[in-house]
C-alpha cells in the first residue's frame, strides 16, 4: 500500500548535491565462542540468553560540507554567534563505570592507548555523577577525549574497540541524535519466522499502513517547519530513508526452560524533537503488527543493559565483544563474579559501621560505640 500524501508538503531547501549517510566503523566479525567465554548460565527461573549479536547503527544523515555548522568553528544564529566545541570522542571502558575501584589506573590505561595512537597530548577527562552512586558499573560511564583534531577523532571511532592486557577502552562519535531503539517484543514468531530478515520484511510490511505512514508524514512536515534534522530534505525521500532504516533482530532466550525469543525493533527517527521522538515510538508500539491469524507480537515492557559495552538493546549475555577473535575484555561470567564481590564487601563495610562493640573499659557498647570511654570496636 502506498503511504498517503500529505496535504500541504514542506518545500525544505534542497542541496545541488544529495545528501549522503554517516559512515560508521565496522565491527570486527565474531568468532566462534570458545568454551571460556561461554556466558554462564543463569540461576533457575532467569532468562538464558545465545547467539550473540552486534545491534545495527543509526542511519543518520550528514550534510554537505558546505552547511554552515560542517564549514567553521563559529556558526551564526541569527544575531548570536555559537562557537563549536572542538573536535573530540567518547570513551568508556569495558565492565565499568567512571567511578569503580581503580578509575585511576583505567585513565592513565586510556591515556597509554591514546599515547600509543600518536595522541600523547590528548586530554582524558571522565564524567562524575552529580549524586555518588553506589554499586559496581554504574552510571556515569564515560570519558571526554579532547585536544585531537578532526582526523585523530575519526581515527578511534573507526577502530571503535582497543582490547589488551592492560586496559579494554571502546570509542564512540558524540552524539545529539535522537536513538533509534524503539522497543521490543515478545512472540514474534505471530509476525514472521524466527529470522532477521523475516522479521524485518514483516515489520516492513506493516509500517506501510496508511495510518503510521500518516504519522510518520506528519511528524517529518513538522520538524522540518521547526527547522529540525530533516530541514534539507524532501518530505519524500525523508519518509523513503526512514522506511529503509527498519531494521530487527532477534534475541533468542530461554526462559523458565522454554524458549522465549524477543524481537528487537529500530528505526531512524523522523524528528530531532524528544516530545516528539517518544510521541512516534509509542504510535509504533501501539501497532498491531502482525496476522488476523495468529494476533499481533506483545509489546514487552523491560529494560535491558548490557554490563560489557553498556548498551540498552540486549543483556550482558547476549554481548557478542567477548566471542570477538583478540578479546582480552570482561566476559559474563567476569561481570557477574565483579558485581558479587562488590555487594559482598560493600555488605561486610555496612555491618561494621553498625556493629555491636566494646568500649575501652570493657563495658559492652553501643552500636559501635563503647558506653565507657572511647570508641568501641563492631564485633
Amino acid at each position: 500500500m502506498q503511504p498517503a500524501q500529505p496535504t500541504q508538503p514542506v518545500q525544505p531547501v534542497q542541496y545541488a548535491q544529495p545528501v549522503q549517510h554517516t559512515q560508521h566503523a565496522q565491527h570486527a566479525q565474531p568468532a566462534p565462542p570458545s568454551p571460556t567465554t561461554q556466558p554462564a548460565q543463569p540461576q533457575p527461573a532467569q532468562p538464558q540468553y545465545q547467539n550473540p549479536q552486534a545491534a545495527p547503527r543509526p542511519r543518520t544523515l550528514r550534510t554537505r560540507s558546505d552547511h554552515p555548522s560542517a564549514s567553521g568553528r563559529v556558526e551564526t544564529r541569527g544575531r548570536k554567534r555559537v562557537l563549536l566545541e572542538s573536535p573530540h570522542v567518547h570513551a568508556h571502558v569495558a565492565g565499568h563505570g567512571t567511578n569503580d575501584d581503580g578509575h585511576v589506573g583505567r585513565t592513565l590505561g586510556i591515556r597509554n592507548v591514546l599515547r600509543r595512537r600518536g595522541m600523547p597530548n590528548a586530554r582524558v577527562t571522565p564524567a562524575v555523577a552529580a549524586v555518588a552512586q553506589h554499586g559496581h558499573n554504574t552510571a556515569p560511564h564515560f570519558y571526554h577525549i579532547g585536544n585531537i583534531t578532526e582526523e585523530q577523532a575519526d581515527e578511534l571511532i573507526r577502530e571503535h574497540w582497543v582490547s589488551t592486557d592492560e586496559i579494554t577502552v571502546g570509542f564512540e562519535p558524540p552524539y545529539h541524535e535522537p536513538p533509534t531503539l524503539i522497543g521490543f517484543f515478545r512472540h514474534p514468531e505471530r509476525v514472521a519466522e524466527l529470522t532477521d530478515d523475516a522479521q524485518t520484511a514483516a515489520f516492513l510490511a506493516n509500517f506501510d499502513d496508511s495510518d503510521l505512514a500518516r504519522t510518520t508524514y506528519e511528524t517529518i512536515i513538522r520538524d522540518a517547519r521547526a527547522r529540525g534534522r530533516w530541514r534539507y530534505v524532501p518530505v519524500n525521500q525523508a519518509y523513503q530513508l526512514i522506511r529503509r532504516s527498519i531494521r530487527v533482530r532477534i534475541l533468542h532466550r530461554i526462559y523458565q526452560g522454554h524458549p522465549d525469543p524477543i524481537a528487537v525493533l529500530y528505526i531512524e527517527s523522523p524528528t530531532a524533537d524528544p516530545a516528539e521522538w517518544d510521541a512516534f515510538r509509542q504510535r509504533v508500539l501501539a501497532h498491531d503488527f502482525g496476522t488476523s491469524r495468529a494476533g499481533p507480537p506483545e509489546v514487552l515492557n523491560e529494560t535491558f543493559f548490557c554490563g560489557i559495552c553498556h548498551s540498552a538493546d540486549h543483556p550482558t549475555g547476549l554481548c557478542y565483544l567477548p566471542h570477538v577473535q583478540g578479546w582480552q575484555g570482561p566476559t559474563p561470567d567476569s561481570i557477574r563474579a565483579a558485581a558479587q564481590e562488590y555487594a559482598r564487601r560493600h555488605a561486610a563495610t555496612q555491618g561494621r559501621g553498625r556493629g555491636v562493640g566494646r568500649g575501652r573499659g570493657g563495658e559492652r557498647g553501643d552500636r559501635g560505640r563503647g558506653r565507657g570511654r572511647g570508641r568501641g570496636r563492631g564485633m
